[in-house]
């Protein structure tokens, strides 16, 4: 108790210091728990499935004529039960189809869309499924069987007995089918790669058509296979030739899907490897910033007692029991940032969890991160309480007593200094790089009009109704034009198989394609520099963009003929090169195909108009059609923004690292200047005697921290080149790399540097010259 009381005694008689090193610490340790609590859940994905090694995806790349390449997750229908039967490696196999968009489940008087999966019985022998209620075996006997998830069962029943209740199955726009709810599993975890809220058995068709691909298949190998040998075995039976294009198959481990960017379509959250080693370098950096800084303030606090040491010394204290008598504040003042740290993370987490799209489970449900952040503080404590304790411990009592040394090397602290702003500018610079990409790509011109319109998905019956329901919304005089058409930010999904006049029948093309109406160009501002648009209930006139022209190397495109599988499309027009995918891609051939079934309805509205009356006349009207299923309805542009999801929390979150780093850096500088102007005070004295003025003193003691600023700076600039021009290259378009962000970088840690050591430096520089030449 006697070390507890010194110690509290000592730090409320430093109260700014302690204040600030309490401060630093606390806000470095919940940053590094968020950031390590992300990496984490990033990291683990897929790891709940018990067999989460063994488990792969059967997956092929599709290999064109022209050089391209689609990834495809599906696979031929008789594949999975044949890899059982024919390949001892394959222990199991099952088969599931993805109920893409959703589908919409009724009981009583509560109607959801959600998303589900239909399923094999060996689909639980496979994948790590919990069940609260009901056996995974009724499935295999019960074909009108559904399971559902916890959280689906809340929203439909609350807290009564959903077993055995009937739940009205949307199977399309047309019909319906009873399901028994056969039993209640348990969430899924947010980190895995594939969820769904219900499991319905699967009716396999065409199962014996080699050349029908509409399921996923999943396989589970022993723990050593060898994979390469096993894809070439899986290549040599299937014959693709019919195909028209080659096909490379090969086994994908779930544990590694997360981190493919190739199946975005059917993962939840597809990640980027790239997003975890930069935050991993941000937290760490966060933490050996706060590490060091946290030490180099205890070092001051601990000069501060040297003279007491050195009395002790003289009156017999021994050298150990001397350098743990230093442990009292470290270890204090570390107690005290933990307990804010776990309150600060407990009370911030939603926000967290909203501001990053997941999930997390709390930090009091999360052991792994408790034992690190326990050890990490016990660490950081021990080691800056034993350190300076060691050093004040080994000098000699008359050195302690007239403070002729301080704590810390001063070479340490310039490298130390050069190192911290060396990547606090790395940061710095990438999030202007950042924003200045985003900027880029929301400033771009695409192609086409993305501002103004309303993206209603069409479910129901409601398109045999579109001719209707289009003449009614166009008699609103708030709103210019209508279309229906493909989904217009993920139609550079391409269709194989395109062949024209010129090249070989074996010579097979991959080109996108968009399924619209005749309204689709003008609706969305799209340029027509050759030919017409198609005419309206003929379905063999196509319009293609100039890429697709350019592929076809086709001199005069208009008139000419393309085909696939069998069907003749004249090209009555060709439009201007529009982007219709993420800027990371290459504008592609595309083609636009005439149909009035795409089943998205865009309205494009007049500017400066009331939306929320806009969007209850368009309500009015889709209820008018379509009243059974509820309306649903997005603002194109914030479509358009949430294409870049990850690109813009990369950069809020850059943000928030760069103000921690450059607060924690700030606390730094000023335990280091404090230290220099401590060691320097009877030097200050004597100069002040002697006529030196303010501005030289001050001089004095910021050169050094000016002049490892700049060093850092030298450092930073082709460090943070070289990694932004790395990002850079995931963009198939983007900004260049100005001098001006790295110029704005240095002078803003320039800035922040001087403004920190300036104010500790004035304090010393101000100082009565008596006092400091009594220092000692």
């Amino acid at each position: 108790m006697g070390l507890v009381k010194i110690s509290f005694r000592n730090l409320w008689k430093n109260k700014s210091t302690s204040l600030i090193n309490l401060l630093g610490l606390t806000i470095a340790l919940t940053s590094f728990v968020f950031i390590f609590m992300w990496v984490y859940h990033e990291v683990t994905f897929d790891r709940f499935h018990k067999n989460f090694k063994t488990i792969y995806m059967v997956a092929s790349e599709w290999k064109y004529a022209d050089g391209k390449s689609d990834f495809i997750m599906e696979t031929p229908t008789p594949l999975g039960p044949y890899l059982k039967d024919n390949f001892p490696e394959v222990t199991q196999s099952t088969r599931f189809a993805k109920q893409f968009g959703g589908r919409f489940l009724e009981s009583g008087d509560k109607k959801f869309k959600e998303q589900g999966l239909a399923v094999e019985p060996s689909f639980f022998d496979i994948f790590t499924i919990d069940f609260v209620s009901g056996d995974s075996k009724t499935i295999e006997n019960n074909p009108n069987s559904i399971f559902i998830s916890q959280r689906l069962a809340d929203k439909f029943f609350g807290e009564d007995d959903p077993g055995n209740q009937m739940i009205t199955f949307f199977v399309n726009e047309k019909s319906t089918k009873q399901y028994e709810i056969a039993g209640v599993y348990k969430d899924l975890p947010d980190n895995s790669s594939i969820q769904f809220d219900f499991l319905i058995p699967v009716a396999i068709e065409d199962a014996d058509n080699w050349f029908a691909f509409g399921y996923s298949t999943f396989v589970l190998l022993p723990n050593q296979i060898d994979r390469a040998q096993l894809n070439n075995k899986i290549a040599q039976f299937y014959d693709y030739k019919r195909l028209g294009f080659d096909i490379d198959w090969y086994l994908h481990p779930i544990k590694d899907i997360h981190f493919k960017s190739d199946y975005q379509l059917f993962v939840y959250h597809p990640g980027d490897i790239q997003y975890v080693y930069i935050f991993s370098i941000a937290g760490v950096f966060i933490l050996l910033i706060a590490m060091l800084n946290f030490m180099s303030l205890i070092g001051v606090l601990s000069t501060n007692r040297m003279k007491e040491s050195g009395i002790r010394k003289i009156s017999g204290a021994q050298k150990n029991k001397l350098a743990f008598s230093f442990l009292g504040e470290p270890l204090l003042l570390v107690s005290f940032s933990l307990i804010f740290t776990f309150a600060l993370v407990e009370t911030l987490q939603p926000a967290f969890n909203s501001f990053s799209g997941n999930n997390l489970p709390e930090l009091h449900q999360n052991t792994v991160i408790l034992v690190i952040l326990f050890i990490l503080a016990l660490v950081i404590g021990t080691l800056s309480g034993i350190l300076p304790g060691v050093f004040i411990a080994s000098l000699k009592p008359i050195e302690s007593i007239k403070q002729q040394k301080t704590v810390g090397n001063g070479t340490f602290r310039k490298y130390f200094i050069a190192f911290q702003f060396t990547l606090a500018i790395v940061l710095l610079s990438s999030t202007f790089l950042i924003n200045k990409q985003l900027n880029y790509i929301f400033r771009k011109d695409l192609g086409f009009q993305k501002e103004n319109i309303v993206h209603i998905p069409l479910k129901g019956k409601i398109t045999e109704e579109y001719a209707l329901i289009k003449h009614e919304l166009l008699s609103n005089p708030a709103i210019s034009d209508v279309t229906n058409a493909s989904p217009l930010l993920s139609s550079g999904i391409e269709l194989p198989g395109w062949t024209w006049d010129g090249i070989s029948a074996d010579e097979k093309h991959s080109i996108a394609r968009i399924y619209a109406d005749t309204d689709f160009l003008k609706t969305f501002g799209i340029h027509l520099i050759l030919g017409n648009n198609f005419s309206e209930g003929n379905s063999n006139q196509v319009i293609i963009n100039e890429e697709a022209a350019k592929v076809m190397s086709l001199k005069n495109p208009l008139h000419q003929y393309i085909q696939l599988k069998g069907v003749d499309y004249e090209i009555v027009g060709v439009v201007n090169n529009f982007h219709s995918r993420h800027l990371s891609h290459q504008i592609r051939p595309l083609v636009i195909i005439p149909d009035n079934n795409a089943r998205n309805l865009y309205v494009q509205y007049k500017s400066g108009i009331d939306q929320a009356s806009l969007i209850t006349n368009i309500n009015r009207v889709y209820t008018q059609f379509n009243p059974e299923l509820p309306f649903e309805y997005h603002f194109f542009t914030d479509e358009f923004i949430a294409t870049y999801r990850d690109e813009h929390r990369m950069l809020e979150l850059l943000s928030y690292f760069v103000i921690v780093a450059f607060l924690i850096l700030s606390f730094g500088l000023y335990a280091l200047s404090k230290q220099v102007a401590l060691s320097k005070t009877k030097e200050i004295g004597i100069r002040k005697v002697n006529g030196a003025k303010v501005s030289e003193i001050l001089t004095m003691l910021n050169k050094d921290f000016v002049k490892w600023v700049a060093i850092a700076i030298v450092i930073a600039v082709p460090l943070a080149w070289y990694a932004m021009n790395k990002w850079l290259e995931n963009f198939a378009y983007k900004t260049s790399l100005s001098w001006w962000i790295f110029a704005v970088a240095g002078v803003l840690a320039l800035g922040i540097a001087l403004l920190t050591v300036s104010w500790q430096s004035w304090r010393a520089a101000t100082r009565n010259p008596v006092e400091a030449l009594r220092y000692e």
